[in-house]
Order: structure tokens, then sequence, then C-alpha cells
């Protein structure tokens, strides 16, 4: 039998959230508790809480290699959407949401970096953990916070990377955006989730590896082309076995539709950088011609990357709008299905 649980977990996002933003019976988000560990350091991530409802079981599973306790069951099920309102947040908001990573690495303490004798490394797990914390609940907190800001959804998202002491908002439609994503039927669903798993992997590796974080921001937009052309009889050609509607043309025409839009007047200006957006990716993957950023190291004052910064920086803002605008309008595609 299932049944209604709730669930909690401490988050890291790129930009400090202040405020609260419940959506109806689904989930919310808030401060971490006053005096929680935090920093204002340039690239550093801000705690904060998240709680969801899923649906729990009493049964378990018997599979080849066992018999599996619903706790178990019931446990990933908790992460597993914890996990899925934080990719949807990466793409519907401006910032990146994530689990803190349970990873090993060499450290040093930040506050140690001008000591005299030069600190040695220490090994350690990256992970933030609250022990009052705990990931089972009764039922949503009330947590006392004001409302998280929202801002006009077009100014939203005409900024331009994140602002230095910029805390955590809203675009102003983002309750109607998680309705759209709610809605969607168990295939389209999973599109989407994939393709914001892919966008959330592009920003994570963009200061390390620059190559790899393009493909992947490329890869979530073609994640959502392929939805589009799922139901299409592919046409081959006999010779090669290629197919006829070429695979870059696709992406420019997903890219037109969603990106551009109604503005036929701006199609040539725009398909002239799309274009290129997948020329480099295709050098990428297909070529090995990566990125100068990872090839070189960066010097200070140098503009020989430049034009590389700006396409993956039109790159991630464009993968944005066009998943916003294929959520919008596949949403009210399968709504007037439903009611047809």
């Amino acid at each position: 039998m299932e049944y209604a649980a709730y669930g909690r977990a401490i988050a890291l996002s790129s930009a400090p959230i202040v405020g609260l933003y419940r959506f109806g019976d689904e989930f919310q988000i808030y401060p971490a508790p006053v005096g929680s560990p935090t920093t204002n350091h340039i690239e550093a991530t801000y705690p904060f809480i998240i709680e969801v409802k899923y649906m729990a079981t009493d049964q378990g599973k018997q599979l080849e290699m066992g018999f599996i306790e619903p706790d178990w069951i019931n446990q990933s099920r908790r992460v597993d959407r914890i996990n899925h309102v934080l990719l949807w947040l990466t793409t519907l908001t401006a910032f990146q949401l994530v689990f803190p990573k349970q990873r090993s690495s060499w450290f040093r303490s930040d506050s140690d970096r001008h000591v005299d004798p030069f600190p040695l490394p220490q090994w350690g797990t990256e992970a933030y953990i609250l022990r009052e914390i705990g990931p089972c609940i009764e039922a949503f907190t009330e947590p006392d916070y004001a409302a998280i800001q929202h801002t006009e959804i077009h100014e939203y998202h005409s900024r331009i990377g994140l602002i230095l002491g910029h805390e955590f908002d809203l675009p102003d439609s983002i309750t109607e955006l998680l309705k759209d994503v709610i809605s969607l039927d168990a295939e389209a669903t999973e599109t989407f989730l994939s393709a914001c798993l892919l966008f959330r992997q592009a920003i994570d590796l963009w200061q390390c590896y620059s190559s790899l974080s393009f493909a992947s921001a490329v890869s979530a937009l073609e994640t959502l082309i392929d939805y589009n052309h799922r139901e299409l009889k592919l046409e081959r050609c006999g010779t090669c076995g290629q197919e006829r509607y070429r695979v870059v043309k696709k992406f420019l025409d997903f890219c037109l539709q969603y990106g551009v839009g109604n503005r036929k007047d701006l199609y040539q200006e725009y398909k002239k950088a799309f274009s290129k957006i997948y020329s480099i990716r295709s050098a990428l993957l297909h070529t090995g011609k990566l990125m100068h950023d990872d090839l070189y190291c960066p010097t200070i004052g140098t503009w020989d990357n430049f034009e590389e910064r700006e396409q993956h920086r039109t790159l991630l803002r464009l993968y944005r709008i066009c998943a916003l605008n294929w959520l919008r309008a596949t949403a009210a595609e399968q709504r007037v299905k439903r009611v047809g």
C-alpha cells in the first residue's frame, strides 16, 4: 500500500536563500537554521532546507538479488524526489541547486591561505550535515520567513551570469512553470529530467572541464529535440544510411522555434549564432578539438578565449530559454489531448 510521506534534506544553492517558497503540497525551500556554517567566498555555495512530499510504501520488493525492505525503497524514493525538485529548479531559475557531493579529495582551509609556513593539505570528504535536520518529517514545517522575491521573467532571464552578493530569487511565473512540470506524462517527465541533469552537469563542469560542459549543454537541448521527433518516421539515405532530416537542421529548427519564437526578422542573425554553437559541439565530439580553457592555463588579460566563453554563456542561456518554452508548449499540448 502506498501513502503520502514527507522528507527533508540540506541542499546547496549558488546564491543565498533568505526567504520561503512553497509549491502547493509538493515541496518547499527555506533558509538553513540561524548559525549554520556559511561563507561569503566568491565561488561558495549556500545551505538551505528542502522539504518534499513523496509516495512511500509499506511493502517490500522481491528481486533476484534478494528482498528489499520498505525502508530502503522509501529512502530511495525520498532522495529521488528531492533530487528531481533540485533539477527542476536548476533549469527554471537562474541558479544551481544541488545535494552536497559525497566525494573525497585533498583540501586546504581557506582560513589558512595566508599562514606561514604554508599549511599541509588534508584528506577529507565534501559534505554538509546538520544533526538537527533529520530526513523524515510528519508534514511540512511552518518556517517563519517572508516569501522569496519574485522577478518578472523576461528581466529575470535577461541577466548575464551571477551578480556577486545577489540573493536567490525566482521568476514571477515559477508556480505556473512547476504546474506544467508535474502535469507532464511519464515520457515527457523523463525527457525533461534528463535534460535538466545534463544541464546541471554542464554548469558543474564549466570551471574545470569547459569542453565537457559545452557538450553536455548541447546534449541537454538534443534530449528535448529527440522527444519532439520521437514519432517521426526517419527517411534514410539508401547509400550511406544517414537521416535525411539532418541533425544540424533539427538543432537549428528547435532553437529558432523555442529560442526566438515568432520574431522571423531575427532568424538569420540567430541562425548564425546557433550554427556556431553546433559547430563547436561537433568539433569537440568528432575531432577532439578541445576548448581553449582546457588546453591552456588562463592568463590574466588575454583575449584568446573570449569568443569561446561568450559562446558558452550564450549556450547556457539558450538552453534555459528553450527548455522553458518547450515545457510550456509540451504541457499545453498534453492538456489539449487529455481534454479531447
